[in-house]
């Protein structure tokens, strides 16, 4: 991946990366899909991103962290509760998402995944 100039992100699209600027300008009228919303850089992302006049669909695992970054901001964030690895909890997940607004602009996975076979073993032995 080419490195990013300050201030962008670089993106996969199609055969090459875009860079998009998630800091400057206004974000009125997009839609920004948000993993790992509930906390972390993805809650101030999506803070930033509502502050730029976005609507942010703020996706977590955790029901309560999501709800309440919704209850702190407005009616501009969608709070969804859906685990990143199961593929027919994003798909409903993305139903939601289009219910409450006709598209999604910009998706931002954020969301962390650690594996599940080294799950109650630090060393990772079973």
């Amino acid at each position: 991946m080419p490195p990013s100039a300050p201030g962008t992100a670089s993106c996969h699209h199609g055969a090459g990366f875009r860079r998009v600027a998630l800091h400057r300008g206004s974000r009125k009228a997009q839609t920004v899909l948000v993993t790992g919303a509930g906390a972390g850089i993805g809650r101030e992302l999506a803070v930033m991103l509502v502050g730029q006049g976005a609507r942010v669909v703020a996706l977590d695992h955790d029901e309560r962290s999501v709800q309440q970054l919704a209850d702190e901001l407005s009616d501009r964030v969608l709070p969804v509760v859906a685990d990143v690895r199961d593929r027919a909890a994003m798909a409903a997940a993305a139903e939601q998402a289009l219910a409450w607004s006709s598209r999604i602009d910009i998706v931002v996975a954020n969301a962390g995944v650690t594996p599940t076979a080294h799950r109650g073993d630090p060393a990772g032995r079973r």
